[in-house]
């Protein structure tokens, strides 16, 4: 008697054209009809692009801006370029 299985895995790798979903996206979509991320920095600010708290505080004090330090206040997703897709 032979037993075969089969696992599935997901790659954030596509091949060729194929676009699919990033996975470096802040959060990324569990829809099947929707193959995408939501495009914003997955990093402290979450898409806003400024800095975490104590950096915004101490940017007040010193009269200047406070930005994410991964996206360099875009929000975006560094990845994708905010497109959600890869």
């Amino acid at each position: 008697m032979w037993v075969s299985a089969r696992i599935v895995t997901f790659s954030p790798i596509q091949k060729g054209n194929s676009m699919g979903q990033c996975f470096d996206c802040d959060s990324v979509s569990f829809n099947l009809f929707i193959d995408e991320g939501n495009g914003k920095c997955d990093n402290k600010c979450h898409g806003s692009g400024l800095g975490d708290a104590l950096d915004q505080f101490s940017a007040n004090l010193v009269n200047e801006e406070s930005k994410c330090e991964k996206c360099a206040g875009t929000g975006q997703c560094q990845n994708c370029g905010g497109t959600g897709t890869v």
